[in-house]
């Protein structure tokens, strides 16, 4: 028979003791953290839900509006191309009444009875009967040329019509969701420091339990175990998590999965476009160092970040790029953002590109929905 020591057996019976006096207490605190969790991250995904919703109507209104501006460009040349084939009729339809005209004063009959013999009288004929032919064909094909120019030119003045609808829409969920963003950024954030600590009291009060009762040291199963690394909306203000990466905007931010979308002059779109607050600090995703800081036309203030992983990560539409070069470390500030390039006029956001191996790039919807 195994005795159980008189030491361990009265620690057992004091840790009992200090539950059943403190129990009702200990589960009223947690019920109420719990209410407190649930109402918290209720908000933070009401709000998310918010940006995400307004991002995406911005991305559909972006991708129609480029496509209307595709389809105006293809009318315009079919339109062009029908102005030349009328020009071309006109001058074919000038050329048979000049020749009607001229022929008109000879009487017909005089011209048919004047040839000298019956072949060249069958030519006489012929040549009539073409010219004939050859009036109505050019008259038929220019009627419908005209037609089809006056149904070009009302479609060309739909999309127009249209093309500005789609872009003052998308003008105006820019400025609603940059206002959004300014509106909720700080309670955001305090909701996440909430967050923080609530994950933190919990922690410390698992350590006491697990401290008062030695049975249950290990026990990691505790359904009520906060783990807020595990939800998209942990902290946002740019330090590494647990993989050493930092989500690229270290603040309030929304983005969807963009890849592939279309893009100006036939391209499509090779990254994930991150929308934020302008100004908010932008920062390393990984260790690694900058090696590459300037503007472009398309790009406007864009840096490369080498990582130390041997991927390399791109930034583009900066506000500023805060580094020109050098080392950073994941959650550093590196540039702000901003709607520089051939974004002006659209939301802030960061258009942000993942190429593994410092090679093509690949959609990085999947790293960055992990790490912000």
């Amino acid at each position: 028979m195994h005795l159980v020591p008189k030491v361990t057996a009265l620690r057992v019976c004091a840790s009992i003791a200090i539950m059943a006096f403190t129990g009702p207490f200990v589960l009223g605190d947690q019920a109420a953290s719990r209410e407190s969790l649930a109402s918290l991250r209720a908000r933070l995904n009401e709000i998310q839900a918010n940006l995400d919703a307004m991002t995406m109507r911005i991305e559909t209104l972006r991708r129609s509006e480029i496509l209307l501006d595709q389809r105006l460009g293809e009318i315009d040349v079919q339109s062009n191309d029908l102005h030349l084939r009328r020009g071309r009729l006109e001058d074919r339809v000038a050329e048979a009444a000049q020749f009607l005209y001229q022929t008109s004063s000879v009487d017909m009959v005089e011209l048919l009875l004047t040839a000298p013999n019956l072949g060249e009288l069958s030519t006489r004929i012929e040549i009539m009967e073409r010219v004939s032919q050859q009036q109505t064909t050019v008259l038929m094909e220019s009627y419908r040329t005209e037609t089809q120019l006056d149904h070009l030119q009302q479609q060309l003045q739909a999309k127009r019509e249209e093309l500005a609808t789609t872009t003052a829409q998308l003008e105006l969920a820019s400025e609603e969701l940059q206002q959004y963003f300014i509106d909720v950024s700080e309670e955001y954030l305090a909701l996440e420091e909430k967050l923080a600590a609530l994950a933190a009291q919990k922690a410390a009060a698992a350590a006491r339990e697990l401290e008062a009762v030695e049975n249950k040291a290990g026990d990691d199963s505790n359904p009520d175990s906060l783990n807020t690394s595990s939800s998209k909306h942990q902290s946002r203000l740019g330090d590494a998590d647990v993989n050493g990466m930092a989500c690229p905007v270290a603040g309030v931010n929304s983005f969807i999965d963009s890849w592939g979308f279309p893009r100006s002059g036939g391209r499509t779109h090779e990254g994930t476009d991150m929308m934020a607050a302008f100004g908010t600090s932008v920062v390393a995703i990984v260790d690694g160092t900058i090696t590459f800081e300037g503007y472009g036309t398309s790009a406007g203030n864009w840096l490369i970040l080498s990582g130390d992983d041997g991927n390399s990560y791109w930034y583009m539409h900066n506000r500023e790029n805060v580094l020109s070069g050098g080392p950073v470390q994941a959650g550093q500030k590196i540039a702000t953002v901003g709607d520089t390039g051939n974004a002006t006029g659209g939301p802030p956001h960061v258009h942000f590109e993942y190429h593994p191996g410092g090679g093509g790039p690949i959609n990085p919807y999947s790293i960055l929905s992990s790490i912000c």
